[in-house]
């Protein structure tokens, strides 16, 4: 039902009980966050094929994991402009670029041996985002562990997963900040489902979440369909504890709620520059310069003569 649908029939109904001698609500009074969810998610927030990507490792040439570069230093990306999207754990070297037929695909490629306390994650968006469809193409290389999304994403201890895992089932959880035990995710499931996959093919993941609302299908089969409360907005990404590749990344909502959203992060923003403009500015007293040495994240200061 979309919502000019929704609105003729709430005006039926006003009219058939005005009939009745009853006095109604104004229509637009009958619209609440169920109407909205049926409105069609048809405004883009962010799209992605991943041609926008260089073909090959996006944490080169800085190279796979350098504890020392990873410690001391604030890296952007390592050395591949990753464009609207951002390595969720940077020192991670997850991800790399590849076609299929043409058609350009992101993987996931390492088998994460830190599953029990953290998953790769590729992300995009806003932590404004609420009522929205997360959609993506996932094709699992394994079927030893998950691949899906992440929908809601607060930081990387608090977010929503919808995935396949096993080669047998759907699942749909959240990640919760606090843990119980020592480096030991811990996670609160919200279903877990039958579904047989292989790694030959592309299966559609979408998931819905309006609200307190969160609806998810794979290949347009309603998986499940629950209510919870632990997050309301957040950004979004793909996720996989084992080799996947992913095609056609979609983000999209309602016009009502994209206005919404614009709304709130411009306020955000504003909000941002009112409190920089009750700080005083920064006087500079002296400068001094370091040709070929600098930090991105810190630097040590001592006397090193005496």
């Amino acid at each position: 039902m979309n919502r000019r649908t929704f609105l003729k029939m709430t005006s039926a109904a006003a009219g058939a009980a005005l009939s009745n001698g009853i006095i109604p609500n104004p229509p637009h009074a009958e619209i609440t966050d169920s109407a909205l969810a049926e409105e069609a998610f048809g405004a883009d927030l962010f799209r992605d094929d991943f041609s926008r990507l260089r073909p090959g490792w996006l944490s080169r040439p800085v190279g796979q994991l350098n504890g020392a570069i990873q410690e001391h230093h604030y890296l952007a990306n390592c050395g591949v402009s990753l464009g609207p999207w951002a390595n969720a754990i940077c020192h991670l070297d997850a991800w790399i670029v590849g076609d299929e037929d043409g058609n350009p695909y992101l993987e996931q490629h390492l088998a994460n041996e830190q599953s029990g306390q953290m998953n790769p994650i590729l992300l995009t968006g806003d932590p404004e985002w609420h009522d929205c469809s997360v959609e993506v193409k996932v094709k699992p290389l394994s079927t030893t562990d998950m691949a899906g999304v992440v929908f809601r994403y607060h930081t990387n201890l608090h977010y929503y997963l919808f995935a396949l895992t096993g080669g047998t089932q759907g699942r749909l959880a959240v990640r919760l900040p606090l843990e119980k035990l020592l480096r030991v995710a811990e996670w609160r499931e919200l279903g877990r489902k039958d579904f047989t996959y292989d790694g030959k093919k592309y299966y559609v993941l979408r998931v819905e979440a309006v609200g307190h609302n969160i609806k998810a299908y794979v290949d347009n089969r309603l998986l499940f369909q629950v209510t919870d409360e632990e997050l309301p907005r957040g950004k979004a990404g793909i996720t996989a504890n084992i080799p996947a590749r992913f095609q056609d990344f979609r983000v999209s909502t309602t016009p009502t709620a994209k206005a919404r959203i614009t709304e709130g992060i411009r306020g955000r923003d504003a909000e941002l520059q009112r409190l920089r403009s009750d700080n005083p500015e920064p006087a500079s007293w002296k400068r001094f310069f370091t040709p070929g040495f600098r930090a991105g994240r810190s630097a040590r200061f001592g006397d090193l003569d005496g």
